[in-house]
């Protein structure tokens, strides 16, 4: 998605995928395994993989009902991302 993006003309400075305590300031609590009390519900409107690790073959997901769950990498690939992309405001 970097690359499309870069393609288009857009100065990416960083793409990756959102790390765990980055969910918390939007409304979700990692010590519940919870984000469905979050106010933006982009957040759970789909399942997807997170940046953050488990360890070393369980990976962090949001699932579609706003659960925070480990999930083994190797044995699912029914899960979306959800890309942070980084770009200089000095652009816009």
């Amino acid at each position: 998605y970097k690359n499309y993006l870069i393609g288009l003309g857009a100065n990416v400075q960083e793409a990756r995928l959102m790390k765990l305590e980055e969910f918390e300031p939007l409304g979700c609590s990692i010590d519940n395994r919870t984000c469905s009390s979050s106010q933006y519900s982009w957040i759970y409107s789909t399942s997807y993989w997170t940046g953050s690790v488990f360890n070393a073959s369980v990976v962090w997901i949001i699932t579609s009902n706003g659960n925070l769950n480990g999930n083994n990498y190797a044995f699912y690939d029914d899960y979306g991302v959800r890309p942070v992309i980084k770009l200089l405001k000095a652009d816009f």
